[in-house]
This record gives C-alpha cells, structure tokens and sequence, in this order.
C-alpha cells in the first residue's frame, strides 16, 4: 500500500501513496506508520540555518477518493526549530497543523489549466501521491512570520547587539533615552 521511495544515493527522499491504493471509502493514515517511517524533510524543504522541522511527525489523517478528486484531511504534529526574530537565538516550537486539501488528478496535457485551481487544491501527476512533500507544505505554511523565543523576548540591545539584559550586555539598564535629550530631562524634572 505505502512505499518508500529510495533515490540512487540510497537516502529516502518521498513518501509515496499510489492511487490505486486509496478506495473509494477512503483510506486512514496514523503516522507516524512504521511503514512509512519518518518523513525525510530535508529533501524537501532547505531553507538554511533559520528552520528546520524535524522528520518525526505524528498525526492522523484520511484520506477519501472521488474519481479525479481526493479528499485529504486531518491533523500533523511536528516540532520546528526557528530562530527568533527578536533576539536570533535558536528554539524548537510545537506546530499543531490543520490538513483540509482537495487533490486533483490531472493529465500532462492539462498543466495549463492549473492556474484554475483554488487555493486548497493541489494537482497530482501520475499514479502517486508525494505524501512527504504536501504534509511539508502545510507545516511550513503554519510556521509564525515573525517567530518568537518568548512573548517576552526583549530582543537585543541596540548599543551592544547582545540579548538585553543577558551577562555579555553591559550597557546598564537605563530608560533608554538618548543621552542629547538628557538636558530636557532635566528641565522637565526641575517644572514637575
């Protein structure tokens, strides 16, 4: 039913769901499967040193055939190691996905008109699905835009560059005002 697609230098690239395999009263998917074994994101998705999420998802999903049309819905656990947008210090985070996808088969000669396709709709070519490859998709698409350590993060310290209050910042813990209005202060002081 699964299969693990191997490549020549004998890494797994792919998790693949063949067609045939997916009846019409559709098909459940517990990962992780020890058929499938992990997902191998690596071969999908290299960003660089930013995020990276790791192979071991777990989750459960169905998948439901009509004709041309499969229904895969459902929901991936997976961890992500992000850096921080404050303080650019690496953390690993909990990503909890909601998967609700239409997949459409298409023949190579419709490739054109995947511009009609609406947003949760994904064609397939071919006689498989690329499991590892949609459910990578998803999860990334989940990742925070501005990602953060702690909702508290105060970030780094725009005298030193070192993470504010953190021992390799020196710079004392001032109200922060620029030292030209330090004079004002004082005539404010003196009014009030």
């Amino acid at each position: 039913m699964f299969y693990v697609y191997t490549s020549l230098q004998g890494t797994r690239d792919a998790v693949k769901i063949r067609l045939e395999d997916i009846p019409e009263y559709g098909l459940d998917i517990e990962l992780p499967d020890s058929s499938l074994g992990p997902v191998d994101t690596g071969a999908y998705f290299n960003p660089g040193e930013d995020i990276s999420v790791n192979p071991d998802i777990s989750g459960k999903l169905i998948m439901t055939r009509d004709n041309d049309e499969i229904i895969l819905s459902g929901v991936v656990n997976s961890t992500a190691r992000l850096r921080c947008s404050r303080c650019l210090a690496q953390y690993e985070t909990g990503l909890q996905t909601d998967v609700s996808l239409l997949l459409k088969v298409t023949s190579p000669a419709s490739l054109d008109d995947e511009a009609e396709l609406d947003e949760n709709e994904i064609p397939i070519h071919g006689s498989e699905i690329d499991l590892g490859a949609i459910l990578l998709q998803e999860i990334i698409l989940d990742v925070p835009m501005k990602p953060l350590c702690d909702i508290n993060c105060p970030g780094l310290c725009p005298q030193c560059g070192h993470p504010k209050g953190s021992p390799q910042c020196r710079c004392g813990t001032g109200d922060g005002v620029d030292p030209r209005w330090m004079e004002l202060m004082k005539i404010r002081d003196r009014i009030s």
